[in-house]
């Protein structure tokens, strides 16, 4: 995906890339770069959640990610910095984006999606993450 126009993968020291579905009603998509620059580690984490929802028989359709909670979906985008600390920015009511499950086989266990949303952190700042995709076995 793109972060505010950037590329956006996992990378850096401990990248993570993981997906889970295991249950037929939870999914998590897990985005995570960490760099580390001596003492200091800086870390950008994506996170796509969707909770209690079928997306198995929902192939094709295109889901909103607005409020954090059960029976929603939602999209989070978290900055950490050792001397600044952690940063916040999630989807609402009003700052939403889309998830859209493009295939799914259970068989093999895989799934692929596209995304997109806009976050907001406590402050009122906005971070606009695009043109995500995913193709991953969960």
């Amino acid at each position: 995906c793109l972060v505010n126009g950037i590329a956006f993968l996992p990378k850096g020291n401990f990248p993570t890339l993981t997906c889970n579905y295991n249950d037929g009603a939870n999914f998590s998509l897990f985005i995570k770069e960490r760099i580390m620059q001596g003492s200091n580690e800086n870390v950008r984490t994506i996170l796509i959640s969707s909770f209690n929802q079928n997306l198995h028989d929902n192939v094709g359709v295109t889901f909103p990610l607005t409020v954090y909670g059960s029976n929603s979906k939602s999209g989070e985008y978290v900055t950490y910095n050792t001397d600044s600390g952690e940063m916040h920015y999630e989807t609402n009511s009003e700052v939403t984006g889309e998830l859209k499950i493009t295939y799914f086989n259970y068989s093999q266990a895989i799934i692929s999606g596209t995304f997109w949303y806009d976050a907001i952190n406590s402050t009122g700042q906005k971070v606009e993450v695009r043109n995500g995709r995913f193709d991953m076995h969960f």
